[in-house]
């Protein structure tokens, strides 16, 4: 009798994709579990995503060995059965390019390829926290009485205006193509004003020109509520869904979009008593995106949530 493991590879992963249940029935499948992560990657962001991977290898692999107290066992056995290195051992084994650099094999490295679809996850539905480079521009109200503080609490960038007349952010980041949700999380003080006059934009870029000017494509711009602070519970973090966006370019071949989130104060008025946490990219099925404001409307979640 043919066995499923007799059947070629391609349409084993088609299985496990169909019934990702398997995973738990042995090591075999939960290795193949893995490595369908790995084919989600190439497919969904082309392979020019390692190379983004092998920019950002340290930082990656500290987050994904902070997770070992939760899954250390799931992890080491995909790594035992895969035979993968250590990130030190291929950089002192391997030979070196023309440049000096080592030549690194991501998919022969421990902590990677054992975690394709913790990867995938960070990659499909980034997080980014605020930091002060990310601000082109900050323009004072007052110099007497204003005051920027930009602080670090529990290990999360947090960027704190108060009296501050205009701003300019902007953050890049690569993401497939796609239709996605963009949330902000903030908090308000008891006494604040500014954010219902704050305009968001997110864009695609097309090409890079050679005097650092790049071309972009606007997707979407986002406004709040002008009441937006009579809304919100004051000293709370709270989530708010700006609004929904589609990625997407005309290259068959080249899924990864590098897209730029700008944010900028367009009132009069100075901006106060204004905590920004972070932003939150989440993706969401065609059939969500074509009825988005029938979800919107019946689900309370999709305005904004809390965090206590």
């Amino acid at each position: 009798m043919l066995k499923i493991t007799d059947l070629p590879l391609e349409i084993q992963l088609q299985i496990i994709s169909q019934a990702p249940v398997l995973k738990l029935t042995s090591t075999y499948y939960y290795i193949l579990y893995h490595q369908l992560y790995q084919k989600h990657l190439i497919n969904e962001f082309s392979v020019g995503i390692f190379n983004i991977i092998k920019n950002s290898l340290i930082p990656l692999i500290s987050y994904i060995k902070s997770l070992d107290s939760i899954r250390f066992c799931q992890r080491s056995l995909v790594a035992r059965a895969l035979k993968l290195s250590s990130y030190e051992s291929q950089i002192l084994g391997n030979n070196k390019r023309n440049n000096g650099e080592p030549e690194l094999d991501i998919t022969q490295i421990e902590f990677i390829s054992d975690s394709w679809p913790i990867i995938y996850s960070l990659l499909k539905s980034p997080k980014f926290f605020f930091d002060i480079n990310d601000f082109i521009s900050i323009q004072k109200f007052d110099n007497n009485f204003t005051s920027l503080n930009y602080k670090y609490h529990q290990s999360k960038n947090i960027m704190s205006f108060n009296r501050i007349h205009s701003f300019t952010f902007q953050k890049s980041i690569f993401l497939s193509n796609g239709y996605y949700i963009l949330n902000l999380a903030v908090s308000i003080k008891n006494y604040n004003f500014g954010l219902g006059t704050i305009k968001f934009q997110i864009f695609n870029k097309i090409e890079s020109n050679n005097d650092d000017n790049d071309i972009k494509k606007l997707i979407s711009t986002f406004y709040l509520s002008n009441n937006i602070d009579e809304l919100m519970p004051k000293n709370k973090i709270v989530v708010l869904n700006l609004g929904k966006f589609k990625v997407e370019n005309d290259n068959l071949n080249h899924s990864l979009n590098e897209i730029y989130i700008e944010m900028e104060e367009i009132g009069s008025m100075p901006i106060h008593g204004i905590n920004f946490y972070y932003f939150d990219i989440k993706p969401m099925s065609s059939h969500i995106f074509q009825n988005y404001y029938d979800y919107k409307y019946f689900n309370y979640n999709y305005f904004y949530w809390f965090l206590n």
